[in-house]
């Protein structure tokens, strides 16, 4: 898939409005006032990627889920590997009640379809916060939670709104990889990332200082009902890694927290596979799955480079799930 069908998604400027959608109609919430919106739009991308599955006129066989860790993983390269067409589903600051949105989307708009999934997740996206506002405020994905839930996160999502300046200027390509963002403006080439890196370890350690290592309840939950209903779609076994983390930033933090939240999501992961049937690789170590340094644009998220390489870990691994294309 060329990257000429990219579409300019800048947060600052997207609501699309499409007619004609099929199975779900997709609406924002009449509660959203413009000076809302417009803060909506550099503070979530859950609303521009909805605009984009609903634009799809067939159903992508792998679905690719996350966070923004996730959201440079090309889909056209997936595709030039496995002969699969796919879509990157991968939301800033994913957590598993974002996926489970997702997810339940994506069967809804093609209820016949059966998908593949690759679902790139990290240690941190379980402790406990609050749902992120385009959740809340986009009434298509806010649909999939019960109305209580909903109500309650409401009011705390628009005063709690903060505004993602690494969104500004994001495209977005039609299958959902992200082509270019604030992460290419401010980490231009590799090499170019000490600051970022040190920025990511002085924020992982004051949130590991302040917040105890636990699973949130809600979290944990609805990772459950997505393996579910996953496996309940599924062509193949579904797909979870672990997104792998810059050494740098590994040394830094494991022993001050990072390590014991990895254990809790590892130990939680293993005891779901006498209930559900998928599969698992922890590439938080970047040697496991061949990313170095400059493979990351701050030693958290990944360059195509490194989404890459993290894309041929899973192929090797996982053929059951994602055949090579032979020859």
């Amino acid at each position: 898939m060329s990257r000429r069908f990219a579409i300019l998604a800048c947060v600052a400027a997207a609501a699309l409005a499409v007619a004609g959608w099929a199975t779900v109609r997709h609406y924002r919430s009449p509660t959203i006032t413009p000076l809302l919106q417009a803060r909506l739009d550099v503070a979530s991308d859950r609303m521009q990627k909805t605009d984009l599955i609903q634009r799809l006129t067939a159903p992508p066989q792998v679905i690719i889920l996350g966070g923004s860790r996730a959201l440079r993983f090309d889909p056209a390269y997936l595709q030039k590997r496995t002969g699969l067409t796919g879509f990157n589903a991968a939301v800033t600051g994913a957590r598993p009640e974002d996926a489970w949105a997702l997810v339940s989307l994506f069967h809804a708009r093609f209820p016949k379809a059966r998908f593949r999934f690759l679902w790139v997740i990290h240690a941190d996206e379980f402790d406990r916060r609050r749902l992120d506002p385009g959740l809340v405020y986009d009434t298509t994905l806010a649909g999939f939670f019960p109305p209580s839930l909903i109500t309650k996160q409401t009011h705390l999502a628009a005063a709690h709104l903060k505004i993602d300046h690494m969104q500004r200027g994001r495209v977005f390509a039609a299958d959902g990889c992200v082509v270019h963002d604030g992460f290419d403006r401010m980490f231009p080439h590799p090499g170019s990332d000490a600051r970022g890196v040190a920025n990511n370890i002085r924020s992982a350690l004051h949130l590991y200082a302040k917040s105890p290592a636990q699973l949130s309840q809600r979290s944990v939950l609805y990772f459950r009902k997505t393996l579910a209903l996953m496996q309940s779609i599924a062509a193949a076994p579904p797909v979870v890694v672990s997104a792998p983390v810059d050494a740098r930033i590994l040394a830094a933090v494991s022993n001050h927290g990072w390590s014991v939240r990895q254990g809790l999501v590892l130990r939680f992961l293993a005891g779901l596979h006498p209930r559900y049937r998928f599969s698992f690789a922890d590439f938080s170590d970047p040697a496991t799955c061949g990313c170095t340094a400059s493979d990351f644009f701050d030693g958290i998220h990944l360059r195509p480079s490194g989404a890459a390489k993290v894309i041929d870990a899973v192929l090797g691994g996982f053929p059951g799930t994602f055949p090579l294309v032979s020859g």
